[in-house]
């Protein structure tokens, strides 16, 4: 098989979506079925001394060990989370990333230490919200009274769980104490702490509030109005960190590597380390999961001397985040950022190939035109592949997303790049001073072409969920179709 991860990650998200979306009964009923499918597939490639046979005992590995997590986790849920709701308890616990504001209450992601409820489980993430805030910063101890808010019928639940939290609760008479030992969590926090306060010392606060987006996926000081903007213009993707921005970071250490002539091993080793500090000071989000575990698979496998395949890896990547969070599925960053790099990796290159036959044969205007039409396939892929997502989550579809995306491809890049550098470059304040100022000349292009094409009356239309009716069975055969051509023509071959 040429993409042996492929169908585990399909029979997985289709899993995740029933443990999110559907009732106990169904998925459980679901995961056997799963199991059995994959059992039987087993035992006639054994039978019959097929080949496959080692993937279809991954498969069955897969589905049986992700079915017995979810299941164990919608148990807690259901035995102890759930019925919890409306109840207070005391509980300790510590705070693992920055506190964030939502309305008069400040937020924070915890790890629980203890809650004094009888036999509740310990160690659980959760989401508390306190009316006074307290300064507590990430690595403190707080503790208090909570009064747990997590119900079945929450609409934000699948959101929460996705993100790996059991519950949300509201804190009161909460008490701060400092660690004994500074731990990992202190010391991400201080980088992302210095980062933010670097690039406000050195840009205005609106396009600082961008940068920090596109750097570290900061969107906290983004204004809700410069939010519907950008979601308007279609570009919401660029101010969460995810592949895109992985890629120009990536593409940027292998050219240094190049240039200092270091080996394929060394840039291989050079690009995992990125990978690993770019995931942690961006707080291990979902998007930047799934891009950092492709990026690792590949330069993983090419230190193995492995053929690289930008397909197989993001599916790997997909098996692996749903064994860890099998509820990823309730997360919207998560499906945009899987969806518009399936775009990306499997659609665009075939599209671009389609178009680049019918170029002229040489010259500058084939140069010219293969830029253009590399640009087009790649936004159109991606923006083709997540469509469903925009129409089922936000209701809205963004007419003007393949013009804004195509007029800010490389001026991301060169923001992006430039800020990067100029951090890297803080101890020397002069050449330091003149980076950011490249930026913030970058970053005013960006919010121009985003307010201008944003602000068109037509920018965005609503679009009905029953939409979908229509479109997803489409989106089916044609896909049913592509496949036969492709089996088809691999015959004639033969």
């Amino acid at each position: 098989m040429k993409r042996p991860a492929a169908p585990c990650a399909c029979l997985l998200l289709v899993l995740s979506f029933l443990a999110v979306y559907a009732g106990r009964v169904i998925f459980f009923l679901s995961a056997a079925a799963a199991l059995i499918f994959c059992g039987v597939r087993l035992l006639r490639l054994r039978l019959r001394r097929r080949g496959g046979v080692s993937s279809a005992l991954c498969l069955l590995l897969a589905v049986t060990v992700y079915a017995l997590h979810a299941g164990f986790r919608l148990w807690r849920l259901d035995a102890f989370v759930y019925p919890a709701a409306g109840a207070s308890a005391y509980a300790v616990a510590q705070v693992t990333e920055e506190p964030a504001q939502a309305g008069d209450f400040t937020v924070y992601e915890v790890r629980t230490l203890r809650v004094a409820r009888g036999n509740f489980p310990q160690s659980l993430r959760m989401e508390w919200l306190c009316a006074e805030p307290n300064g507590a910063e990430p690595g403190d101890i707080l503790c208090g009274k909570i009064q747990f808010a997590s119900e079945k019928s929450d609409p934000y639940q699948p959101s929460l769980l996705a993100d790996g939290f059991a519950a949300s609760a509201f804190l009161s008479e909460a008490a701060v104490f400092a660690p004994a030992h500074k731990s990992l969590i202190c010391a991400v926090a201080a980088l992302r702490s210095s980062i933010r306060k670097t690039v406000f010392r050195a840009v205005p606060a609106e396009r600082g509030a961008v940068l920090l987006a596109l750097l570290i996926g900061d969107r906290r000081f983004l204004s809700a109005d410069s939010s519907a903007v950008i979601r308007a213009a279609g570009v919401s993707h660029i101010m969460v960190v995810s592949g895109l921005h992985l890629a120009i970071l990536s593409g940027a250490v292998s050219k240094v590597a190049r240039r200092l002539r270091a080996s394929r091993r060394v840039e291989s080793v050079l690009q995992l380390g990125l990978v690993f500090l770019l995931m942690a000071i961006c707080g291990f989000t979902m998007s930047i999961r799934r891009a950092g575990l492709t990026y690792l698979i590949l330069h993983v496998g090419r230190l193995l001397h492995r053929k690289p395949d930008g397909g197989n890896s993001l599916a790997a990547a997909v098996v692996l985040i749903l064994l860890h969070a099998p509820f990823a599925v309730g997360s919207v960053s998560f499906l945009l950022s899987v969806a518009a790099t399936f775009g990306i990796l499997v659609l665009a290159p075939r599209w671009i190939r389609y178009f680049d036959a019918r170029l002229p044969a040489s010259g500058w205007r084939r140069r010219i035109l293969s830029g253009v039409v590399s640009l087009v396939c790649v936004t159109l892929s991606a923006t083709l592949c997540t469509l469903p997502i925009c129409i089922f989550y936000f209701g809205a579809v963004s007419l003007v997303a393949v013009f804004t995306n195509l007029l800010l491809a490389h001026a991301v890049s060169a923001a992006l790049l430039l800020v990067s550098a100029a951090l890297l470059l803080s101890p020397l304040p002069p050449l330091s001073a003149l980076l950011f100022a490249g930026a913030d000349l970058v970053c005013r292009y960006l919010l121009a072409v985003i307010a201008f094409f944003g602000g068109l009356p037509f920018a965005q239309i609503s679009v009905p969920r029953a939409a979908l009716l229509f479109l997803l069975p489409a989106a089916g055969a044609a896909l049913c179709f592509y496949l036969r051509r492709n089996r088809s023509r691999r015959k004639k071959g033969d």
